[in-house]
């Protein structure tokens, strides 16, 4: 067993597979630890209204996050991964897909500066969302599936945790009432643009790109090549998002704040699985190419492993809930511990979903599937979030989640099933 794992660990595939996981996983824990000592300084200083009032303006921004992303974290990474020996067609995808999102970014700007000054919920707080919107610009200028692509993902993640940890130290220092608020998304908002500002001039460094103005047939295959994957991305995120903003418009900033709470321990738990996915998913695109049986076999035993663990760190969040709010947040926060139990084991279903399912749904081309499963996922959802959020607020919100991440683990289980042998 031992001398297998050695030879394994002699070939120069999984040797980086290797150093690009361990580097990202690193950094990514470090870039989660920070959050967990601020969170709970946010939310006693801010008291749940205002800290509800700004994790409402974070989803709201989220969705034109998701909107300038377009899916170009798998479609143009796969593109990337399966050309990145041809500089020429390399920096063809690069400009073109800058381009896109820079334009995105634009549009982006123009349907907040409507949507907030439309309504007068949104109206009030204008600089709230303004200042939150910086988010957006630090993901469309930050390259993040180009290094993908290439298998440089340790140079990103330091770059992304650096300036969001220092940024993040601040709070300390510029919030100390709950009339600090805004300070939140500026510091958020710099922390993003200068890690995007900074990994765009290494792409040049790591790289020997060459500028190519993009051209209109290039770009629309891009698109076309994004579509799907776009769909798909969103509709994953519109649950998440969906059950937020709708959290936020039949109840109150109260349960917007409880629910969020939670959202806080549950979601750097799954962005954990961030960097297996980031390792893998290149290394997967390129194995499926020339021997899909050893691409479905290598997901599988990743995809093993990962969902033992995430039922352990469940089981965990299950029987300590109490404690854990109470540590983390305080009394004022007791609402969220059944919220925590319910939603324990949502990042096991992650694990199955953005491990296994998903990338051999998009690496198969099996892309429509992919993204019809999630779009009817979202439509499960908003009718779920609704029905649960009117009749039992946060706790209907967290129902709703759960019911709608079971949902995509069988649909997308079925499915993978009816069409490669797995």
């Amino acid at each position: 067993m031992i001398k297998k794992i050695k030879q394994k660990l002699k070939k120069e595939e999984h040797k980086r597979l290797l150093s690009n996981f361990f580097s990202l996983s690193s950094i990514q824990f470090i870039s989660y630890i920070f959050p967990l000592i601020t969170i709970p300084y946010l939310t006693r200083v801010l008291g749940v209204e205002k800290f509800g009032l700004v994790m409402f303006a974070q989803a709201i921004i989220q969705y034109f996050v998701i909107f300038s992303d377009y899916g170009f974290g798998l479609s143009a990474t796969k593109e990337i991964a399966q050309k990145r020996d041809n500089i020429e067609e390399t920096s063809k995808i690069f400009f073109s897909v800058i381009f896109i999102k820079l334009f995105f970014l634009l549009i982006s700007f123009i349907i907040l500066t409507i949507i907030v000054f439309s309504f007068d919920r949104f109206k009030n707080d204008w600089k709230l969302y303004y200042l939150t919107f910086g988010i957006v610009v630090g993901h469309v200028i930050f390259p993040v599936w180009f290094f993908q692509g290439i298998e440089k993902m340790h140079i990103t993640a330091l770059i992304n945790a650096i300036p969001k940890i220092f940024f993040m130290l601040l709070i300390f220092i510029f919030i100390r009432t709950s009339e600090d608020y805004l300070y939140v998304p500026l510091l958020n908002s710099l922390g993003f643009i200068i890690a995007g500002a900074f990994s765009f001039y290494l792409a040049f460094k790591q790289y020997p790109l060459k500028f190519v103005f993009p051209n209109k047939c290039f770009i629309i295959k891009q698109l076309k090549e994004g579509w799907h994957v776009f769909l798909g991305i969103l509709s994953s995120n519109m649950v998440l998002l969906n059950t937020t903003f709708l959290l936020g418009i039949l109840t109150n900033s109260k349960m917007v704040g409880y629910y969020s709470a939670v959202e806080k321990i549950i979601r750097p738990i799954v962005s954990l699985l961030r960097p297996i996915i980031n390792a893998i998913y290149p290394h997967l695109a390129r194995l499926a190419k020339f021997e899909p049986e050893k691409a479905i076999n290598f997901s599988k035993k990743i995809s093993f492993i990962v969902s033992f663990v995430m039922f352990i760190l469940g089981l965990i969040l299950f029987l300590f809930s109490d404690f854990i709010i109470k540590f983390i947040f305080g009394e004022e926060y007791q609402i969220s511990s059944i919220i925590l139990k319910i939603m324990a084991f949502i990042p096991l279903l992650k694990g199955i979903v953005d491990i296994y399912l998903i990338p051999n749904l998009i690496i198969f081309n099996l892309k429509k599937i992919y993204s019809k499963i999630l779009f009817i996922g979202m439509i499960v959802n908003i009718v779920l979030s609704f029905i649960l959020i009117s009749n039992f607020n946060s706790i209907g919100a967290a129902v709703t989640i759960v019911f709608t991440d079971i949902y995509l683990v069988i649909m997308m289980n079925f499915y993978l099933k009816k069409h490669i042998k797995v």
